[in-house]
């Protein structure tokens, strides 16, 4: 017979914690159909904070609505462009600038044509948009006076030791994801469903985020492992060049 773990050492001290007791056995590593996965509530007041907080994070998650990654289609477009006004640098007038924001502005008509080629990629929970990542041609991204400027900078910007202009790269960007829904992962699974449509076509991406958006900037550096490059300016505004290669997932 299997010995029943008790999870209630420290409960007088502590108070009590209880979780699932699927989740407590996934998360000591306990199989399915043990002590710890039949139990319908398991004390867990004897691990520490960091464990107790990231068990009621992934607990939190199970409750949660799926998120669902793919390729935008026409439907999503309403979507996208009201994530978009809400965070566009204008509209965020009197809000702190480095929790992210939107430089650049899209119409319906120009999303269908990024979409076409060669995508945008779309966060979606209860059918909602939370998140959206553009990816564009650089023939289509030098209508743009901003990326033409960042694009025609890179001239003589290396990337793994090869001139970023020898490449087969596309401009990544921008992305957005809702501010309810940041921190959870959205970012990674948006670069990553790119990737596996993109990396059998591109080598590297290229990407600006203005310095003061440190939220962003962090972020892609951080999670995606993307590398500054290049720093530019346009327009009085200082931006950095971001550069990344197509043969890994995010964090890599």
């Amino acid at each position: 017979m299997k010995k029943r773990i008790d999870f209630s050492g420290m409960a007088k001290r502590r108070g009590f914690r209880y979780f699932s007791g699927s989740l407590a056995a996934r998360f000591l590593g306990r199989p399915h159909g043990s002590a710890v996965h039949r139990d319908r509530r398991v004390f867990c007041t004897h691990l520490s904070t960091g464990a107790v907080k990231l068990l009621l994070r992934r607990e939190n998650l199970m409750t949660r609505p799926l998120i669902q990654y793919r390729r935008a289609i026409h439907a999503d477009f309403g979507g996208i462009l009201r994530l978009q006004h809400r965070n566009l640098l204008t509209t965020l007038e009197g809000e702190d600038p480095s929790q992210g924001f939107l430089s650049i502005e899209f119409t319906e008509e120009e999303l269908q044509k990024i979409n076409s080629d060669p995508g945008i990629f779309v966060a979606l929970r209860d059918g909602e948009v939370i998140g959206y990542l553009m990816a564009e041609t650089a023939e289509f991204a030098v209508r743009s006076p901003l990326i033409a400027h960042m694009l025609n900078s890179l001239g003589d910007v290396v990337f793994e030791d090869v001139p970023l202009s020898s490449y087969r790269l596309f401009v990544y960007g921008p992305v957005c994801i809702d501010r309810r829904h940041r921190g959870q992962g959205v970012l990674e699974g948006l670069f990553d469903s790119m990737l596996r449509v993109l990396k059998e076509r591109y080598e590297v991406g290229v990407a600006f985020v203005s310095v003061l958006n440190s939220r962003s900037l962090n972020a892609h550096q951080d999670k995606l492992g993307m590398r500054v490059v290049d720093e530019f300016e346009f327009n009085g505004q200082k931006y950095k060049t971001l550069a990344f290669g197509l043969g890994t997932s995010s964090g890599k």
